[in-house]
This record gives C-alpha cells, sequence and structure tokens, in this order.
C-alpha cells in the first residue's frame, strides 16, 4: 500500500464499493430472482419462473448495452478512415449517431404502446441490429466510394463537407441506430404488463445497458478490439445481439396470465393529482431535453480536458468512456432506490440538478492538481508497467467522470417517472417521446459543445456556463411544481451560488499542459505564454523555457496536450535534417505535400529547397496559428507564402480526395499512439500514397525509435514495405526518418545532396547540420537490402507485422511504449538494427 498514493486506493475502493453495489440487483438474473422492486404479488395463475423475466430481460439489456457500445466504437473508426479523424468529423458522426437513436425511441414508443408481444418486438430490433452490422464492412464501403465520388475534387476543407458526411453517415446508421433506440421503450412496454411502473423499469433497464455499455468500452479497448481486429469484432458484436434476440423470443413464450392485475405504485410513494401531475411532467420533460444538452457538452469538455491531463491515447479513452457510462449505470440503480423509498420527485429533481451544478463547480479545483498526481509516481517502481499505468489513468478517468455522471444518471428515471405519471394512458408512448427528446438534447450538446463553446470560451468557462444550467433547472424544478418544504428546497443553491463566487479565472496552463501522463513523471517545459483549445486541436500550448537558467536565448517548446511536438531550440538541427532527407533521393522539384505542420521547419524546408508546389496540411488550426506567431523565427511563417496552399483536414481524408500527384510527400505528425494517428502507419494509407506519389516520387516520414520496442517497428517496416519496393531507415539528430519509393532511380546520391548545397536559400539551413547535405548520407540505418533482411529476420514471414485497418497492431501497441525508458530504448533498436545494416552485401544475398 506504501507504493502507491493514497488516492488511488481510495478512489479503487470507491469504484469496487460503487460497482458492487449497482451489480447485486443485476445478479438476481443469474439466479431467476427479480429485483425486489419488481417483485409484487401475483395471481395464482402466474406461470411458473415469471417472477423472474424482469431480471432476464435486465440481463438481456446488460448484453446489448455492451454490443451497442462495440458498435459506436466500431462505426467512429470506420467511419473516421473515410470523413477523416478531425473531430468535428467525429462529432459529426456521432450527431447523427444519436440522431437515430432518437428517432428509434419515438417510434418505439409509438410501435410498443398497447402491444403485448412486446418481447417478440424487442427481438426482431435485436435481430435487425445483428444482420445489418455484419453488412457493414460493405455498407462502409459503399459510403466511401459515394464520398469520394461526390467530394472528389472540393476543397478537403470546404464546409460543405460537413453536411456530406452528415448524410452519409444518416444513410449508413440511420437503421441500426433506430433500431436500438427503440429497444428502451419496448422492452419498458414488457416490464410494464409485469406491473413496472415506468420509473422503475426505466431505472432497470437505463442502468443495464449503461453498464453493458460500460463493460463495452472497457473490452473493446482493452482485450477484444486489440486480439480480434474490426471484422472478427464486428462478428462478436453481431453474436451478441443473435444470441439476446433467441433469448428474448425464448421468454417471449411465457404468456401473461389472463386478468392478471397490474400492481399500484408502493404505498409510500405519495400520488399527485390533474394539474400537478401535468406540471411535474412538463417540468420533467424540460430537465430531460435541457439536461440532454448538459450531458454531452459535459461529456465533450471532460474528454477533452482528460486527454490533456490524463493521456491522448486509444486506451485512455476507453477509460474515460468507461467511468462515465459506470457513473450513469449507478446513478440510475440511485434512482431505482429513491423510487422505492417514496421520495418526492420534485424535491429529488430540483436536489439532483443542484448537487450536478456543484460538483461540476467543485471538480474545476482536480484539474490543476492531477498533473501532479501523475508525475508523483516518477518514483514509484510500480508505476513502470502498463496495466499498473492504466490503472492510476482510469482511477483520474473515474475521479474526474463518475461522480457528475451518477448525477446524470439518476436524474433520467426520476424525470421518465415523472412523465410517466403525466400520461397514465400511454407511458410508453410519453416514454419514447421523453427519451427521443432527451437524445435530441445530446445532439445538441454535442455540436453546441464542440463547435461553438469549447473553441469561443474554452473548458473552464464552458463547464462554468454548463453548472449555472443546472443551478437554473433545479431553482425552476422548484419554482414550478409543489413542494410541502419550499424554503428547505432552496437550500442547496446557496452552496452553488458560493462555488461561484470562488471559481477561478482561468486554469493553470502550465501545470495543465505539463504533459506528466505522457511518462508518469514532471516534464519541465517552462512556462505556458500562449494556449488556445478547441475539439480539433485539443489544448495547444507554447512554453518558453526558464530564462534564469538557460539565459536570453531560452527556447520556445509546441506542445499539444502536454506532448511536445517542436521548439526553436536544440531540435532545430533534426527539424533541418529530416526536412532535407527526402532531396536526397530526387532531383525533382516540382510540387510537394507537407502533412503535419508542427512548429513549421518541415514546410520551410521544403520550400526553400525551391519546388514550385507546396500544399501543407494540418489537423489542427491551432497549431498553425501559434507556429507562425511564435515560431517564425525557424518557419518564416512559410503557411503564409504567396504560392503555398494550407488546408486545415485530416491527412488521409485530404489524400483520398484530391486526384493530384507529388514528387515529395513529407510526413511528420506528432507520436503513433496519438489516438488516430496510427491509421497513417497502417497499409492502407500507404496504398493511398502510393497513388498520389509520381512515378519518381519519394515519400519521408517522421518514425519514433523512442519509447518503442522492436516490435512496433517491424510493424512499421512491414506496412511500408508491403506498398513500397524500396525502404531506407535514417537516423537524424536522434529520430528515425523512413524514406519509401517504387523508382529505382530515386536513391541516395552525391548528386542530390551536391544540389541541396548549391540551393541559396538553404544555406542558412545547412549550418545547422554541418554544412553540407552529404553528411546525411551518413545517417542511414538500413537501406532496401537490410531492410528486407531486418523484416524477415523474426522468424515470421514480413506480411505478418503488416498493421492495418483491420487489425490495429500498431494503435494498440504504441501506447504501451511509453512506459520504457526513453534513452535506453534507442539504444537498444539502433543496435538491434545496425545488425542488420552491418551484414555484408554477399551475405544479405
Amino acid at each position: 500500500f506504501e507504493a502507491v498514493p493514497g488516492l488511488t486506493w481510495a478512489a479503487l475502493a470507491g469504484t469496487v464499493a460503487a460497482s458492487v453495489w449497482l451489480y447485486l440487483p443485476l445478479a438476481g438474473a443469474l439466479r431467476g430472482a427479480p429485483p425486489a422492486v419488481l417483485r409484487v404479488e401475483r395471481a395464482s395463475a402466474a406461470p411458473a419462473g415469471a417472477r423472474g423475466e424482469a431480471a432476464y430481460a435486465g440481463a438481456m439489456f446488460v448484453v446489448s448495452g455492451l454490443a451497442a457500445l462495440i458498435y459506436q466504437v466500431l462505426f467512429s473508426k470506420s467511419l473516421a478512415l473515410t470523413f477523416g479523424s478531425t473531430s468535428t468529423a467525429t462529432y459529426t458522426v456521432l450527431a447523427v449517431y444519436m440522431g437515430g437513436m432518437a428517432l428509434g425511441a419515438w417510434l418505439g414508443g409509438r410501435l410498443a404502446q398497447g402491444r403485448s408481444d412486446a418481447l417478440k418486438l424487442y427481438a426482431w430490433c435485436e435481430l435487425g441490429i445483428g444482420a445489418y452490422c455484419v453488412a457493414t464492412p460493405l455498407i462502409f464501403q459503399g459510403i466511401q466510394a459515394l464520398y469520394i465520388a461526390l467530394a472528389g475534387g472540393v476543397e478537403p476543407d470546404a464546409g460543405m463537407l460537413t453536411l456530406l458526411r452528415a448524410l452519409l453517415g444518416a444513410s449508413a446508421l440511420l437503421v441500426p441506430t433506430v433500431l436500438m433506440g427503440a429497444t428502451l421503450p419496448v422492452l419498458a412496454r414488457f416490464l410494464e404488463l409485469r406491473s413496472a411502473t415506468l420509473g422503475t423499469s426505466v431505472a432497470l433497464l437505463y442502468g443495464a445497458n449503461t453498464v453493458g455499455a460500460a463493460l463495452g468500452a472497457l473490452l473493446a479497448g482493452y482485450w477484444i478490439l486489440p486480439e480480434l481486429g474490426v471484422w472478427r469484432t464486428t462478428l462478436t458484436a453481431a453474436a451478441l445481439n443473435l444470441g439476446v434476440a433467441w433469448l428474448a423470443l425464448r421468454l417471449a413464450r411465457r404468456p401473461l396470465p389472463e386478468g392478471q392485475p397490474v400492481a399500484p405504485l408502493p404505498a409510500a410513494v405519495p400520488r399527485v393529482t390533474g394539474a400537478e401531475e401535468r406540471r411535474l411532467g412538463q417540468v420533467a420533460l424540460v430537465v430531460l431535453a435541457v439536461g440532454g444538452v448538459v450531458t454531452l457538452a459535459l461529456e465533450v469538455n471532460y474528454i477533452h480536458l482528460l486527454a490533456v491531463v490524463a493521456g491522448n491515447s486509444v486506451y485512455a479513452f476507453s477509460l474515460m468512456l468507461f467511468a462515465f457510462l459506470l457513473g450513469l449505470g449507478a446513478g440510475a440503480e440511485v434512482a431505482r432506490r429513491l423510487l422505492r423509498l417514496g421520495i418526492s420527485l420534485p424535491l429529488a429533481l430540483a436536489w439532483l440538478e443542484f448537487a450536478l451544478a456543484a460538483v461540476i463547480l467543485g471538480g474545476v479545483f482536480l484539474w490543476d492538481e492531477l498533473p501532479v498526481y501523475f508525475a508523483s509516481f516518477e518514483q514509484y517502481p510500480l508505476a513502470r508497467e502498463f496495466a499498473a499505468r492504466e490503472v492510476v489513468r482510469g482511477t483520474v478517468c473515474w475521479v474526474a467522470m463518475f461522480p457528475p455522471a451518477v448525477l446524470i444518471g439518476a436524474l433520467y428515471p426520476l424525470a421518465m417517472e415523472c412523465v410517466g405519471r403525466a400520461a397514465p394512458y400511454a407511458p410508453i408512448a410519453a416514454l419514447g417521446r421523453a427519451a427521443g427528446l432527451n437524445t435530441a438534447g445530446n445532439i445538441v450538446g454535442v455540436l453546441a459543445a464542440g463547435f461553438w463553446l469549447l473553441p469561443a470560451i474554452g473548458a473552464l468557462r464552458s463547464i462554468q456556463v454548463l453548472a449555472v444550467i443546472c443551478l437554473i433547472l433545479g431553482l425552476a424544478t422548484v419554482a414550478w411544481t409543489e413542494l410541502k418544504w419550499r424554503e428547505i428546497a432552496w437550500a442547496p443553491a446557496a452552496v452553488v451560488g458560493l462555488l461561484l463566487v470562488v471559481q477561478p479565472r482561468s486554469f493553470d496552463y502550465t501545470a495543465l499542459a505539463s504533459g506528466a501522463n505522457v511518462y508518469f513523471a514532471r516534464q519541465d517545459y517552462g512556462r505556458v505564454i500562449d494556449a488556445v483549445e478547441s475539439v480539433d486541436g485539443g489544448l495547444t500550448t507554447v512554453a518558453r523555457g526558464d530564462p534564469v537558467a538557460q539565459g536570453s536565448s531560452a527556447p520556445l517548446v509546441l506542445l499539444t496536450n502536454g506532448k511536445f511536438q517542436g521548439s526553436n531550440g536544440g531540435e532545430v538541427p533534426a527539424q533541418v535534417g529530416i526536412g532535407l532527407s527526402p532531396l536526397l533521393h530526387t532531383p525533382a522539384r516540382g510540387s510537394a505535400l507537407v502533412v503535419g505542420y508542427g512548429t513549421g521547419m518541415s514546410a520551410r524546408v521544403i520550400a526553400d529547397a525551391g519546388f514550385r508546389e507546396l500544399e501543407i496540411v494540418e489537423l489542427s488550426a491551432d497549431i498553425v496559428r501559434l507556429a507562425n506567431r511564435h515560431f517564425a523565427d525557424i518557419n518564416t511563417r512559410v503557411s503564409e507564402r504567396r504560392g503555398v496552399r494550407t488546408y486545415i483536414t485530416d491527412g488521409r481524408n485530404f489524400l483520398m480526395l484530391q486526384p493530384r500527384q507529388y514528387d515529395v510527400v513529407s510526413m511528420e505528425i506528432s507520436s503513433i499512439w496519438f489516438a488516430g494517428a496510427a491509421a497513417l502507419y497502417n497499409r492502407e494509407f500507404y496504398r493511398l500514397v502510393k497513388r498520389r506519389l509520381a512515378p519518381h516520387g519519394v515519400l519521408q516520414q517522421w518514425v519514433q525509435l523512442h519509447h518503442v520496442d522492436a516490435t512496433d517497428i517491424l510493424h512499421v517496416l512491414s506496412s511500408v514495405r508491403a506498398e513500397f519496393e524500396y525502404v531506407w531507415l535514417y537516423f537524424i539528430g536522434g529520430q528515425g526518418v523512413i524514406i519509401a519509393t517504387d523508382s529505382p532511380e530515386a536513391h541516395p546520391s552525391a548528386q542530390n545532396a551536391a544540389l541541396i548545397d548549391a540551393t541559396p536559400a538553404l544555406k542558412g539551413l545547412l549550418a545547422s547540420i554541418g554544412g553540407s547535405a552529404r553528411d546525411l548520407l551518413q545517417a542511414r540505418l538500413l537501406d532496401p537490402a537490410a531492410t528486407d533482411l531486418f523484416l524477415g529476420g523474426f522468424g515470421m514471414p514480413a506480411p505478418f507485422w503488416v498493421s492495418t485497418d483491420d487489425n490495429l497492431k500498431l494503435e494498440y501497441s504504441t501506447p504501451k511504449g511509453n512506459v520504457l525508458d526513453g534513452a535506453a530504448s534507442v539504444a537498444r533498436n539502433i543496435e538491434l538494427l545496425l545488425r542488420f545494416a552491418a551484414i555484408p552485401e554477399g551475405a544479405r544475398r
């Protein structure tokens, strides 16, 4: 216990306690006993085993939620390869996804109301989801072909593409999402026939579904997708749907006995009548609609902040989603127990809104401290393993997201109970309308937070605005409903008001963007002097080194989510050398494409080399803006030069939509383990680059050799080699550089080096690497023959190591390399590579 700081153990204990408390009611499904809230006195004609039907329905919904979350992950990954990995594209797809869910909830409520065969209808929904999703690979291929046909030649960052993505995404996702959305009201109708009230039905089903989704987030991220890949994971999720449908059809064979009475509400629940009942239902609809906005807007902001302080890998995002969904499920269990106690519904809604506002505002003071918490593990041996670090990372996600999610999860069933009481003769149809309204609010929340609040006022102000909205909802609930103890009901609002008064004006961006979560150690980049937030760029900062320790020449450092991207100090020679490396292979100076702006050095080197046309593609407008503002001394604002075109879009999407060919494609993006970056190291991407290169064209791509093991290097080089005939690996300034081409003439030569040396605009840059490009010829680690020898030197054929869009090898393997010591991993990798480079030419053959 002394090996890990106390917060970790406290949070882990809380997680276990909350999870046990949440899962115990569902465990009855395995024993055939329904949760207590659904246990009612039945007529003597009740069939054997009928007491367990509700619990089995909940268990089925756990599995359904697990499959649904897996589909959401798969859909996002597949459509990102078509529409781009920008957050703009991602949130557009998410909005479309939720739009289908909203439509499905509304239709499901209308279809299920009054039906006695709700379970059969539910089974058909599950069958439809599974059958459709098996066909999604072909469907997504068709969507991609249509997208290219319609968008080909259009400016790749044109606004109309967002609308096109939404329409095509809707056409691909409408069927499964409508069916998914319909399942809640349909199963609620099944429970209504078993004498459950609307609130308790929603609490059970919503809790079960979100618990299943939480498990799906964890299992998909850490086991299913890394082990099975995209296609086999799709089949697995479809099999879960088909299994649930089979169980539902079996359960549907048990008829509801004729004349079975519907159990009344628990005696402890106070009944309201007439106008009060209708008013409470109206208030609940407002809470659901506006609360839906708050829920997804809060999730967008929290994921944005956790990507900065907790991590930006695919595993980190799985943990964020798991913590949030587990909290929603726990909140549903809270609501179920509150309904058993017969609590006043207006008071419960108001106090939960006040509590949510207080938790959001109180959590603001936590964010600046979390990087310090990660840095505190620097001296703990236990935190030098990947699994231990993920536990710590998961703890941070839990502490940040679980408390507000519990409150949000509790509000939903309680509001639905109010809706049901306001529509006693058609509660299921009312549920469908209310669920659709809540999901429509979710859509507004995603779009408002991603495209307006976050870039306009930043995460801190966005979170504070959302807390104020919760406060207003609580006040409105107290004001618009009948409460006996109105004076007491107002009291928690005073606490929220006090928290608003003491709110900070700004985050401490120096602490927030320290990057301590990357290597679990303090990273001293200096004081942040400029910061910009957006959904695509995350938190982009510029830090200045300590002027006392480093003098007036203290370097500036560019960071994305706390991860180093470049500097105007000691990294400049490496950046110059990387930019010059492809020119060793070609004398052509026609057209060039630079993917990844960074500090702008690579683009400047290419431009100064004399290329007639230069295009720059960068995922984040924030990087271009801050690089030009603070690093003009080294990039000369190259993106603003006449004849240079800059596009803010995804590099893979750009190459897919544009028909142009290039003499040089230069890539210097972020680390491979960054979520979305690995797609630019998969075989399908290299095939795309190959189509965009001129016959003599050359690809240059930065590849990290630090914090990776030999397997990752094998994955990268095998993926490149699967598409290109000739592959070189250089080691320049401590960094790896891949050069790939299909042209037998595009080999490094002294003539090409002399051409570089003779270019007037490059004279100043050459001084930083020793004065001559010829020196770079000595930085070669592997030539094509040595590369092939390396790829075949580990007992498996080279194709075995290839990373693809289906197996996702690099996306799930490279984050694990961050536990390695940087210097030691580079030394080991270089030593290994040199063994193959040193083999004599004759022995290679």
